[in-house]
């Protein structure tokens, strides 16, 4: 057996040929880049983010989806419980007598929540960037409410970043955790 495994890997390496990355460094001459007599204006440099408009279906607590763009749009600059997600209360105490609570199912919760306020209204997204998965990341509105921060202000959702571009976010984070008492969401927000 040894003999026949040696005898092919002889063959193999006897009948090998030559063989080069894909990607190669080659020195070759580097070609000239074509550049137009007039240089671009700033408006045709500008990158113009497109505008969605129609009815959505919800995905999640932060992710809509438009069926006529094919087009998947998250909710920007906030967080919310992934959909699978549930929670439990931070509050229990003495846990070795009493029974533990039931545990709260904040992903769910925020995706109900985010479907009865868009409703069967028209949405519009205005994408601000893209994901690298090609998720549009957008400021949506339906009619004059702006859908992240009614999520904040139930407190089905968090601020995902420091770096507020809508001011009054941190203000309904703080009413929409006080609206649910912060029973749980705490232990929702460490899993976010």
């Amino acid at each position: 057996m040894k003999a026949q495994l040696l005898l092919s890997a002889a063959m193999l390496a006897l009948t090998a040929e030559a063989v080069e990355a894909a990607d190669v460094i080659r020195n070759e001459p580097v070609r000239k880049v074509y550049r137009p007599a007039v240089e671009p204006s700033a408006a045709q440099v500008t990158r113009v983010h497109p505008v969605l408009r129609g009815r959505v279906a919800v995905m999640d607590g932060r992710t809509l989806w438009y069926p006529q763009y094919a087009q998947s749009v998250q909710l920007a600059d906030i967080d919310a419980c992934e959909l699978p997600q549930w929670a439990l209360d931070p509050k229990w105490e003495d846990r070795e007598r009493v029974k533990a609570p039931p545990p709260v199912p904040c992903g769910p919760f925020a995706k109900a929540w985010l479907k009865r306020t868009v409703g069967n209204k028209s949405v519009t997204c205005n994408v601000v960037s893209y994901r690298v998965d090609g998720t549009a990341i957008a400021r949506c509105t339906t009619g004059a409410r702006d859908l992240a921060l009614e999520m904040l202000r139930v407190g089905w959702a968090r601020v995902a970043s420091p770096y507020l571009v809508n001011g009054q976010y941190a203000a309904y984070q703080r009413y929409g955790h006080r609206q649910l008492n912060e029973a749980w969401i705490p232990m929702c927000d460490d899993g976010l």
